[in-house]
């Protein structure tokens, strides 16, 4: 289905037309005609050529496939690559994906692969304070072709350009009406999407105006209806007894009704619910009795509509200067829908409360209910006692339901032209850009914990109280006990909308020059630089309940920041060689670029590469970049202060003991009169948030690979391999709360406030427990990947019919990440629950065929086989011991899937074409894994909704 570029035998390629198509390029053997074929830009460079090969390998996607795929998004689109891997965000997920839509190539995050459109970077876009770019915002009907760079690019384009760049071309020379509509959903009748798109454009005497309006209508896929997502899947009981886990339906400890305690918490806590009269208004908790079960009111998939306008234009002012512009705006509102929320701490109820349980004078006794809390027999006085709700599922009050509505504007103006110095002809550019992209949050039935509690206190609420300027006291400890008029007033008093907001800025000035400067004896000496002004800013208001921490999350403080940036480049193309044996032609490449940002500072990037055709058909390329970088985002050096929860391990505990002499005595020299043993917890309560002190990420990257054109062998077919190798250091994370112990402690001198690393990050209380600590985002890991892309297709002709066939693998070797405590944990092969998977190998293989009025496409993506991250790093005894643990060991192991899909197309009339497709033909489910994700698997790398039907339909005048 994708194809990356290949040399060839002459210049009739042009990108042929049509699904699954191959890109050929001119040979040197015909420089004689070069100055008749034009010269292109192709992405990863800035300098026009008369063929698509660069040192870097880039991959192709044109209209015509896109349209054979039936896919209406364009992360569907990418994701389907088979160097895209890991977690990218989409309508497959309904927890935090906010709508967004993301790339991720290598599998080394959003944040790393550089996004443009036109060759010029995108706004950044969500709710605000983004670090990537919401592929939504990108016309999938207005787009000429896709051209994804698997390699860095940082020397060309700047920050971002570590894991790849996807250049978006758009249409710009259209001429004519063209009105697109496709609808379809899945074989269970849900999950339906409709888009209409019409493209309009006119070439006049000195330009040309094409302009694009589409709309989209995705509903949504309940995970209630499929049977793998029905209910969230446990594996951490023996059942049976013998001595293995099983599996079972589980849910949330969060219970309806409410989990509280009586005077103390009891063994697995203690559940109020709805009971008869003559029992007991609370009992112990049971798992299996009391879990909720969350998914039968989430998503699977999620609904979004969209609105999308876009203009392009192109005047020519004189024989050489003209001017462009480029518009587009995108309306997109998104749903997402969850559980009730489930709060904690909600407050206490005094002994005598009206409805206390316990209060032998209140509402349950008078309704005929017996609570012996003491079991002595009775039901008085020396029962009543106060009563915590610590916390409750809000079943009563629905589900929570997200939404969010974006606006997102991009306009581009600038001069171009050309002249001529002596007999040397040079492009040039100038121009302006501006991007902003607005977006608002809500999230219905939230509560506040602050007035939840105040309805449980006998001194604030009132009896009948209305919830409007009266608090309700209200009957929370169990659900069916409130009427519906108490109900909908306490209701009203505690739950809220949550409100965020945000915004991203862009703004870009720039300038470009190409050309060649000299020549030489294998042709012109090639140059492009150009310098360039970006400043961006973001900003996040989270709710107002929300920051002072009595709302339904953590308290989470607003985000605020900007930067700005000058950078220069200078790319050069040097022919170094020519029509000697064993070196038909050789070609070096060389870019460097400066950069001065106002958070850090300046640096600079470097990249040298080489393209040598050893013989007619064959070409070796190779590249290596030099500090490819992501500067740090807003988020990252500003995101707002939050509360988080983390697991950890206090290494003074047993300090006595302890064989280390420098741990021992910093631990005592803080310890010593506290009467601390051991931690009270195995969480601490950290402060997670952006750091002003970050430093760019840097990677060292190397490709090297052939590009064959094997038609003397078979007419028509071609095969690419590409080696990449991609290392980040400085790597943007953050440190956990026992390196930092350990590490402040192990120091001679250190201790809580002393000057020793992170020892200025946590504080101990009274007892000595660690009662904090900072764990803000720092440079912290070393993060690589390696393995091999290849690419092989072959079009031919028989029985009167055009043939294609195209095969894209992705083998990855190694993508791994080692933390700062030196920690190496290699992915390759692992089904994650936080970051989605990273398959040994990837493939697709296309088939197409076509004739005069028809075309039929074939597509096979195959993911290889997987394993649950539980056997990551572990050695052959302990895996051993992990998969006997198992009554079913095979939930361990993922199996490979393999998706068919096909789709058929035909010319009713010269106008309209008619194309009916099925994705997933054999509706295969995704994989079920013990660690899984949401949904009991990876959302982010199986076909969720099952098999899918579209139909299409194209009329042009």
């Amino acid at each position: 289905m994708y194809k990356n570029n290949f040399l060839a035998n002459s210049v009739r390629f042009a990108l042929v037309s049509g699904a699954m198509t191959a890109a050929f390029t001119a040979p040197a053997a015909l420089a004689a005609e070069e100055d008749t074929v034009e010269r292109i830009e192709v992405t990863g460079s800035r300098i026009k050529r008369t063929d698509m090969e660069s040192a870097s390998p880039v991959s192709v996607i044109d209209a015509g496939q896109i349209a054979a795929m039936g896919i209406t998004r364009l992360d569907d689109v990418l994701r389907q690559m088979t160097a895209a891997s890991g977690a990218a965000l989409g309508t497959n997920v309904n927890n935090g994906s906010g709508g967004k839509a993301t790339v991720n190539i290598r599998g080394l995050g959003a944040a790393r692969t550089l996004v443009l459109v036109n060759g010029r970077r995108m706004v950044n876009s969500g709710i605000g304070a983004n670090s990537s770019v919401d592929l939504n915002n990108i016309p999938l009907g207005f787009i000429k072709r896709i051209e994804v760079l698997k390699d860095g690019a940082s020397a060309v384009y700047g920050s971002d350009a570590i894991a790849g760049v996807v250049n978006v071309i758009l249409k710009d020379d259209y001429e004519g009406l063209e009105f697109n509509a496709q609808t379809g959903q899945t074989f269970e009748s849900d999950g339906k999407e409709t888009t209409l798109s019409l493209t309009m454009g006119t070439n006049f005497d000195k330009g040309n105006i094409t302009a694009y309006m589409g709309y989209t209508d995705k509903e949504e896929v309940r995970q209630a209806d499929r049977d793998f997502s029905s209910c969230p899947i446990f594996e951490f009981l023996d059942l049976d007894g013998d001595g293995k886990l099983d599996k079972f339906c589980g849910g949330s400890s969060g219970t309806v009704g409410g989990r509280g305690n009586l005077g103390q918490f009891l063994p697995g806590g203690q559940t109020l619910g709805p009971v008869q009269p003559g029992q007991a208004t609370y009992k112990p908790y049971s798992f299996f009795e009391d879990s909720y079960n969350y998914s039968e009111l989430s998503y699977l998939e999620t609904p979004r509509k969209q609105f999308q306008i876009n203009v392009n234009g192109t005047y020519e002012l004189s024989d050489n200067v003209g001017t462009f512009i480029e518009a587009m705006y995108t309306k997109r509102t998104s749903n997402q829908q969850m559980a009730p929320t489930r709060p904690n701490s909600l407050g206490t109820a005094a002994a005598d409360y009206y409805y206390n349980p316990t209060n032998p004078d209140g509402w349950f006794n008078e309704q005929g209910y017996f609570n012996d809390v003491n079991g002595d027999g009775v039901w008085d006085e020396n029962d009543a006692q106060e009563v915590t709700i610590a916390t409750r599922r809000m079943t009563d009050i629905g589900p929570r339901i997200f939404s969010q509505n974006t606006d997102t504007y991009r306009a581009v103006f600038g001069f171009n032209g050309d002249f001529e110095v002596g007999d040397r002809a040079f492009d040039w550019e100038v121009f302006y850009q501006y991007g902003r992209n607005d977006g608002r949050s809500y999230t219905e039935n939230q509560v506040n914990r602050e007035r939840f509690a105040e309805t449980i206190d006998k001194d604030t609420c009132v009896m009948g109280g209305n919830g409007v300027d009266q608090v309700p006291c209200a009957n929370w400890f169990g659900t069916g006990w409130m009427s519906e008029e108490q109900l909908a007033a306490a209701s009203n008093y505690v739950t809220y909308t949550e409100v965020d907001t945000g915004f991203n800025t862009q703004e870009i000035y720039g300038a470009n020059i190409a050309g060649e400067l000299f020549d030489m004896p294998a042709g012109g000496f090639g140059i492009a630089a150009g310098v360039e002004h970006r400043a961006e800013e973001g900003f996040y208001n989270p709710d107002v309940l929300s920051q002072y921490g009595i709302g339904g999350g953590n308290a989470t403080l607003p985000t605020a920041g900007e930067f700005s940036v000058d950078e220069a480049y200078v790319e050069l193309a040097i022919p170094l060689l020519e029509g000697l044996p064993g070196v038909e032609r050789l070609d070096m490449s060389a870019a460097i670029r400066y950069f001065d940002y106002s958070t850090f500072g300046d640096d600079y990037t470097w990249n040298v590469g080489a393209t040598w055709s050893i013989f007619d058909g064959l070409m070796v390329r190779s590249k290596y970049t030099n500090q490819a970088f992501r500067a740090p985002s807003i988020n990252d050096l500003n995101q707002g202060a939050s509360d988080s929860y983390d697991g950890f391990t206090d290494v003074c505990n047993d300090y006595q003991n302890n064989s280390n002499a420098t741990i021992k005595a910093n631990c005592a020299a803080d310890l010593a009169g506290t009467g601390f043993t051991e931690q009270d917890d195995g969480q601490v309560r950290a402060v997670v948030g952006g750091n002003s002190d970050l430093q760019p990420e840097k990677a060292d990257i190397f490709t090297v690979g052939f590009v064959y054109d094997a038609s003397a062998l078979i007419d028509g077919l071609s095969l690419t391999v590409d080696y990449y190798d991609i290392e980040i250091t400085d790597a943007i994370g953050t440190i956990g709360a026992t390196y930092k112990l350990e590490q402040c402690y192990s120091a001679t001198g250190g201790g809580v406030g002393s000057d020793q690393p992170f020892c200025k990050d946590f504080i101990r209380d009274a007892d000595g427990q660690v009662d904090g600590i900072l764990r803000l985002k720092e440079n912290a890991n070393v993060e690589k990947t390696t393995g091999i892309d290849t690419n092989i297709a072959y079009a031919f002709e028989a029985a009167s019919l055009d043939w294609r066939i195209d095969w894209e693998t992705t083998w990855v070797d190694e993508n791994s990440t080692t933390d700062s405590a030196g920690n190496y944990t290699d992915y390759v092969g692992f089904a994650t629950s936080n970051a989605g998977s990273v398959p040994e190998w990837k493939s697709n293989l296309g088939f197409n065929v076509s004739g005069d009025d028809w075309a039929a496409n074939y597509q096979v993506r195959y993911i290889h086989s997987l394993e649950d991250e539980s056997l990551n790093d572990l050695t052959p005894e302990e895996r051993a011991e992990t998969i006997d643990a198992y009554a079913n060991p095979d939930n361990l192991f993922l199996d490979a899937v393999w998706y068919h899909d096909a789709s058929v197309s035909y010319n009713v009339m010269d106008n309209l074409k008619l194309q009916l497709g099925v994705n997933n033909i054999f509706d295969t489910e995704p994989e079920y894994y013990v660690s899984y994700n949401d949904s009991n698997t990876d959302i982010y790398t199986y076909d969720l909704a099952g098999r899918r039907w579209y139909l299409q339909a194209n009329l042009k005048f």
